[in-house]
């Protein structure tokens, strides 16, 4: 066979897996699991509610880390939040050794709504801290470093205007220097 001819083949079996695997390409039985289009947009727009309330949040947090203020840190989460808790030890710990922690970012790489209601949201999260700044009492810095992805449920309660995480999965935040 001449080596035209296996050119002409090797284009023909291209052009047949590129029909077969084009969007459009050869009908094939519904996916029974996957979202109808109805189904689909409600869904999408409860992930978009919920990434722009937990980025919010996640602004509030940093705003108040920086500041070292622990009622504003405190009113993040529900009365009684063990997480909530949590966070105001770490805050409190971090400011006794002489810190602040400036730029505290949350990367969000996935977001999984189980329940969105009007004033409930319960989620699948998996973030990770991207890192900050950490600001000595005598001005020294030194970068927060970043942490691995990790995955956790998440409970936000809406109350009057705020939202407030009511229960978190959150694995142990890394220890000041």
């Amino acid at each position: 066979m001449s080596s035209w001819r296996w050119v002409g083949l090797g284009i023909t079996a291209c052009v047949v897996a590129l029909a077969l695997l084009a969007p459009g390409g050869p009908a094939q039985a519904p996916d029974r699991d996957a979202p109808t289009r109805s189904e689909a947009a409600p869904a999408r727009d409860d992930v978009r509610r919920a990434v722009a309330v937990l980025t919010a949040w996640d602004e509030r947090r940093a705003a108040a880390w920086a500041a070292v203020d622990a009622s504003a840190l405190r009113a993040l989460y529900a009365p009684g939040s063990s997480a909530g808790r949590a966070d105001v030890r770490l805050l409190r710990r971090w400011r006794d050794a002489g810190w602040r922690v400036e730029w505290l970012t949350t990367q969000l790489v996935s977001v999984r709504v189980r329940l969105a209601a009007a004033r409930r949201l319960e989620l699948r999260v998996v973030d990770r801290l991207a890192g900050g700044r950490l600001v000595s009492r005598a001005g020294d810095e030194r970068v927060l470093p970043g942490t691995p992805p990790r995955a956790r449920s998440l409970v936000l309660e809406r109350r009057g205007g705020d939202w407030r995480v009511s229960a978190s999965g959150a694995a142990p935040p890394p220890r000041p220097p």
